[in-house]
């Protein structure tokens, strides 16, 4: 089933989903809303899911 990259697992559309993150003037609630409560998969609040689980 398709859909938007950044709820995919592939590494590369993570990182084109979390670049683009990196432009959206949400990014500190965003950060903070996916601290409370966490994605398993996928490029959230600028990093990517391997990014996120690093700084946990």
């Amino acid at each position: 089933m398709g859909g938007p990259g950044w709820t995919r697992g592939a590494a590369a559309e993570q990182n084109a989903a979390a670049l683009a993150c990196g432009r959206c003037p949400a990014l500190a609630e965003c950060w903070q809303y996916q601290h409370e409560y966490p994605e398993s998969a996928g490029a959230h609040a600028g990093l990517t899911d391997s990014e996120r689980k690093a700084k946990q």
